[in-house]
């Protein structure tokens, strides 16, 4: 968890970046799996 934290602080801290469309949807993607428990409901 900490790295995602420090992942989303290097966006934060660069807010002109866009994040691609295609990780966008990626990421959408792996989250809908249900193959990462810590994300579910």
């Amino acid at each position: 968890m900490d790295e995602l934290h420090r992942a989303a602080q290097i966006y934060r801290n660069h807010p002109d970046y866009a994040v691609p469309g295609r990780v966008i949807e990626e990421i959408k993607e792996l989250l809908a799996s249900g193959r990462y428990g810590i994300f579910s409901e």
